[in-house]
């Protein structure tokens, strides 16, 4: 599936457990209180929309980003978590 960048901009708490609760499979806890990343079938427009960032349900604010990279040097569950997920999407 493919990997998204949330980015909460107001009402993170809220779009997390909305999240957890309808199943989309996340990554937030090395985070803290920035972004979180997210593997889910569908674009961003339809993520947005699933955990409550859109005109139509509104948990919070944000923007979602399409995960097309990565660099940089972090906790190794974030990295054991993307390349797992980059796995299932190419198997």
């Amino acid at each position: 599936m493919p990997i998204f960048l949330v980015l909460p901009t107001r009402g993170r708490k809220e779009i997390v457990e909305h999240a957890k609760a309808t199943g989309i499979d996340i990554l937030d806890e090395p985070f803290k209180e920035g972004g979180f990343l997210a593997s889910f079938a569908g674009t961003p427009v339809e993520l947005g929309r699933a955990i409550g960032i859109s005109e139509e349900n509104t948990l919070g604010e944000g923007i979602v980003l399409p995960f097309a990279g990565h660099h940089g040097y972090a906790n190794t569950q974030i990295w054991s978590w993307i390349k797992s997920r980059k796995e299932r999407e190419n198997a």
